[in-house]
This record gives C-alpha cells, structure tokens and sequence, in this order.
C-alpha cells in the first residue's frame, strides 16, 4: 500500500497513525505520478478538486489511470458538484462558491472542528458531467456516483434528525471508475 500527500506534515501524520511496515509513504504531486506505484485500487479524498483549470484535472485522471492495474478500480471522493454551497454548523462545515457556478469556480470549505480554532481550504468546483469527461478522457470507464451516507452507529450515535441536512443536501459525494 502507498500513500501520497503532496503535504509534508500529511504524510508525517499518516506516518504516525499508521506505520505498519507494509505501508509506503510519499511526498509528493499524486497529480503527476507515474506508474511507479500500478495497483488494482486508487483511492483519493478531495484530490480532483484541487485541480484549477480543466487540463490540470484531466492531468490528475490520466495520472490515477497509470496508476491502476488493467481492470483497477478508481474510488474517490469528491465535492457534491450538485450542492457546492451549505451551512451545516452541526457537522462543523460550511462552503461557499466565490463566482458564479461554473467549471473551476474557486470554493471555500470551512471547518470549525469544536473546540479547535477554524480553518478553511480552497478548491475547485467541477460539475459531474467535467469530471467524467476527464475520467473517460483518461481511459477509465463505467463511471458510477454512490451518495456517502452516515452508518448505522452514526445515525444510533446522534439520531437521524441530525443528518437530515447531510442527506438532503450532501457535502461530498463518491465516484468510482474502471480502467
């Protein structure tokens, strides 16, 4: 298994939280890996929204696409493309397009993580139907949106009233792809 965070104090964290001796860590752009690391499975968190301007996106397909075995499967999560703007202070987040909703609109997520002070990152608005032509673009297929839902001990934890707004109006939103 590789992880790969062009962060450095991300990967110092993953490292310490989890230093089984079969996991890999690497400092650097996942956007522009090579096939170093071919796997029959990519997995990437808020990745694609980082992308700024469209060729950049589809430089981040192409590279998830060398990446996976023949017949790999790409899982990601991504922004809802649907619901780029929400207020949940419930959930400790709140997000907000800074222009009008098109392609590559800058977006602001703010977490205010309880007691800790807030913070917030800045990415990229893309619609679904961009970032399947940048999938297929990169030679992945069979392209599928699953809505992440709360678990059963999420929902038995703080009641299904409390994620009534997650979903109705989902922050995030899985994609999964096929090479």
């Amino acid at each position: 298994m590789v992880g790969v965070d062009i962060s450095p104090e991300m990967i110092r964290l993953a490292r310490e939280k989890n230093s089984h001796p079969h996991v890999t860590y690497v400092e650097g752009d996942a956007a522009v890996l090579r096939d170093t690391f071919k796997s029959d499975l990519v997995t990437a968190s808020f990745f694609l929204c980082y992308a700024s301007f469209r060729r950049e996106l589809e430089e981040m397909c192409y590279s998830i696409e060398r990446n996976l075995n023949r017949g790999g499967r790409f899982c990601g999560i991504v922004p809802h493309p649907l619901f780029p703007e929400y207020d949940y202070p419930q959930y400790g987040i709140s997000s907000r397009l800074l222009g009008a909703t098109t392609d590559g609109v800058e977006q602001l997520t703010t977490f205010s993580p309880g007691t800790k002070k807030s913070f917030s990152v800045a990415n990229y608005h893309w619609t679904a139907e961009t970032t399947e032509d940048a999938l297929k673009k990169a030679g992945l297929k069979d392209i599928k949106w699953c809505n992440v839902i709360p678990s059963q001990k999420a929902i038995q934890e703080h009641g299904l009233e409390f994620w009534l707004h997650h979903l109705k109006r989902p922050p995030a939103i899985m994609i999964e792809a096929r090479k």
